[in-house]
Formats: structure tokens, C-alpha cells, sequence
């Protein structure tokens, strides 16, 4: 059975927000996904996405939480009636968790497959939808202040928002 988030990490999670600066992130390269039409993709020469990604926490109650993950992108320069969607390529996943682990300095300890695709039914013309696992939301929710504060530092953080605390980042 698993156990249920405690109140302070009911609290750090709900309502969380962090923003990443906008990144290229390899896709549609080596195993290709169902979902891509990596023929036009390739005959373009198109090899990466631009994403800008936002994490947002939300609990239900102690035992139902999400960590919703957008990846935004320009649908005009990579228009799903052309190049499918980015939804199942495995080089973007292994690329999105390897810039999320980057940007909040996830330790290696916590092992793989920390975030993964949403369903199909939930991608967006313009985001690419995933969710954080229960590992990576139990270590986010285990963060101190000082931890938080400390990604502030990051480059790559652009906002951190939780009850009691929001940075944003200076252009």
C-alpha cells in the first residue's frame, strides 16, 4: 500500500508551480513513436522542439495527487496536420526528463521514468502533456524552503510558486 502524502507535503504540492526557461529538446530521432509522422519530419530536417515547461501540482486528498506536466510549444512550426504529434517519441521523454532533472537538480538516486506522456486524449495543438511520477512528486514535496530557494539560483528555474513563496526570474 502506498503512503499518503502528510500535511506538509499536501501543502507544498497543491498549488505548486515551476516554470522552466524555454529549451530545444531532441525528438524524433532513433525509435520512433506512433503518433509522429517522422517522414515529413525527417524530409524537413526538423530534429528538436522548442518548449517552454510549466510542473503543476494538485492534490485531491492525501492519497490522489497529480504532478501535471505542460511542455509548450509553437504549433505554427510544428503543425500536428503535417508532423502527427510529439506524443509517445521516446528521444523527447528521454530529453524532457533528462532538462526537468537539470533544472531542479534531481538526484540521480531517485532511479528512471520519473515523468511520463499523459494519454493520448490530453495532448494539446500546442502542449505536450505528461505527468511527474509518485517519486518525483514525493521528492518535490519533500523540498525545504532553503532547497527551493536555492533553485532559484538555477538558470534554467524561470518561477517557483507555493503557498507562502513565489520567485520569478528577471528578464
Amino acid at each position: 500500500m502506498k503512503k499518503p502524502l502528510n500535511g506538509a507535503q499536501i501543502e507544498r504540492i497543491d498549488g505548486l508551480s515551476i516554470g522552466l526557461k524555454s529549451c530545444m529538446i531532441p525528438a524524433f530521432g532513433g525509435e520512433q513513436g506512433y503518433w509522429s509522422n517522422y517522414k515529413n519530419l525527417m524530409l524537413d530536417g526538423i530534429n528538436a522542439i522548442t518548449v517552454t515547461t510549466v510542473l503543476r501540482g494538485e492534490v485531491y486528498d492525501a492519497d490522489s495527487f497529480c504532478l501535471d506536466i505542460k511542455c509548450r510549444f509553437d504549433p505554427d512550426l510544428i503543425p500536428e496536420s503535417k508532423y502527427g504529434i510529439v506524443y509517445g517519441d521516446p528521444q523527447f521523454e528521454m530529453g524532457i526528463d533528462a532538462y526537468v532533472r537539470r533544472a531542479l537538480d534531481v538526484p540521480s538516486a531517485l532511479g528512471a521514468d520519473l515523468m511520463s506522456y499523459t494519454e493520448a486524449g490530453m495532448q494539446e495543438n500546442e502542449n505536450i502533456s505528461m505527468e511527474g511520477s509518485r517519486t518525483l512528486i514525493l521528492h518535490l514535496a519533500s523540498l525545504s524552503n532553503h532547497a527551493l530557494l536555492k533553485m532559484t539560483g538555477n538558470t534554467l528555474v524561470d518561477h517557483i510558486k507555493i503557498a507562502g513563496f513565489s520567485w520569478n526570474s528577471i528578464p
